[in-house]
């Protein structure tokens, strides 16, 4: 495992297309294969989830509110996380800082838009 750590942010197209994201890894490697929980950084509008939302100095991606898009929140390969950091050369983007990591973990278990199986594996992850 290289690359690949909690708090570290990778920017790509949403897995759907569109909109280039900031993803950020939020759980330590678990499982085998080792997976992690990756979430993205969407637009603050009017039906968004508020369980998390950030702004301007949070993070250098983020230029306007912004909130964590826990719905999409995806379980991925930490092989494919270090693929996507090697290809895009994103390796270098800046983690996030341990607070703003603490308050998305929080915002797993609070978000009523969570995926159960997202959930389950967050609590494995962190062995809670």
């Amino acid at each position: 495992m290289g690359g690949c750590k909690v708090g570290d942010t990778i920017k790509f197209e949403n897995f759907s297309g569109g909109y280039e994201h900031l993803w950020i890894v939020i759980t330590p490697p678990h499982g085998d294969p080792p997976q992690v929980i990756i979430v993205n950084v969407t637009s603050l509008k009017a039906n968004s989830d508020r369980t998390i939302i950030l702004d301007v100095g949070d993070h250098p991606f983020i230029k306007h509110p912004t909130v964590i898009y826990y719905t999409d929140a995806k379980i991925v390969r930490v092989s494919e996380v270090e693929k996507i950091q090697q290809e895009l050369r994103n390796s270098g983007n800046a983690p996030i800082n341990a607070r703003l990591l603490s308050k998305i973990q929080a915002g797993i278990e609070s978000s009523q838009y969570v995926k159960p199986m997202i959930k389950n594996f967050f609590l494995r992850a962190m062995k809670r």
